[in-house]
């Protein structure tokens, strides 16, 4: 059903800025969606680390969420994210610069 309803807002509208959607399934169905119509997307990890929990055991997902982030941040396109990984605070664009030491 989100694939119609999608499709229609798309077409009718400006695309938005974020979408947000109940899981990671969603979020690979609006991001086929949107690449139907021509639309650059970035869809983040669907995060499910609680508050206080060792992050020690979600290393990949990290590097996968500030991957997308940072993809998100160069180039205008939708976010598209799972609701569970907006619980907490995303890192700012100028945390995820890259800088080279010489």
């Amino acid at each position: 059903m989100i694939e119609a309803n999608f499709y229609d807002y798309l077409e009718q509208n400006n695309p938005p800025q974020i979408l947000v959607v109940e899981n990671d399934k969603e979020a690979q169905t609006a991001k086929a969606v949107a690449k139907i119509l021509g639309i650059e997307t970035v869809v983040l990890p669907d995060f499910r680390a609680t508050f206080g929990e060792d992050l020690r055991s979600w290393r990949d997902e990290l590097f996968a969420l500030n991957s997308a982030l940072k993809a998100y941040y160069q180039k205008s396109s939708i976010l598209i994210a799972p609701f569970h990984t907006l619980i907490y605070p995303l890192p700012k664009p100028e945390l995820l610069e890259t800088f080279s030491i010489a």
